[in-house]
């Protein structure tokens, strides 16, 4: 048979496959060799308290052929020399964001942040929080939504300045756009989208 459960464990166990399956063998009451694998279906983790635990929603199949999922390939267009462009400021979650949505639009994006590494707040201050406001995760770590948002936009291989404030937005009679950043670099395009959140990170003083 195949069915759903919930399990609830500690970081080490929910990274160790052998515990993984005694567990669902545990929750079944059924012995572990019982247990001829499972398919991961949701993984969260809960750190509200000083112990972390994992959240993780499995498909165990029990005393019959093992069956892995397969995760569905898309194929997505590549905008490397697309036509269209467009210049988002701000490489935080939003920015990184807006990649992928951009990308379905068959527009190619060069991304433009004062941090030296994309990601925001979120990889400047505090990557080992866990933040609970993301659609589709009850919990996920700052830097873990950083890591899995560059993998989404990576299809559409977009360009970044890094280390260089947008400091100037001129339009040309053209109906271009011209940002120069702080360091004198130009970038021009078509369409500009302001990603910025809060501003960009200034040394306090």
């Amino acid at each position: 048979m195949t069915t759903k459960i919930n399990l609830r464990l500690s970081p080490a166990a929910a990274s160790d496959d052998a515990l993984i399956k005694k567990s669902i063998a545990d929750s079944l009451s059924v012995k572990s060799n019982a247990i001829t694998g499972y398919n991961l279906i949701k993984k969260s983790i809960d750190a509200r308290s000083k112990q972390v635990y994992f959240n993780l929603t499995v498909e165990a199949f029990v005393n019959e052929p093992f069956l892995p999922y397969t995760p569905i390939a898309f194929n997505f267009a590549d905008v490397t020399h697309a036509a269209k462009k467009i210049i988002i400021i701000g490489a935080g979650p939003v920015g990184l964001f807006a990649i992928f949505e951009a990308g379905l639009l068959k527009l190619r994006c060069h991304l433009i942040d004062v941090l030296a590494e994309a990601g925001g707040q979120l990889t400047e201050i505090y990557p080992k929080k866990p933040i609970y406001d993301i659609p589709g995760f009850p919990s996920i770590l700052a830097g873990d939504l950083i890591t899995n948002l560059m993998e989404q936009a990576a299809p559409f291989k977009p360009g970044f300045t890094l280390g260089e404030r947008a400091e100037s937005i001129e339009q040309t009679p053209e109906g271009h756009f011209i940002v120069t950043t702080n360091l004198g670099t130009m970038h021009k395009a078509p369409n500009i989208a302001i990603a910025g959140g809060l501003g960009c990170f200034e040394p306090r003083k």
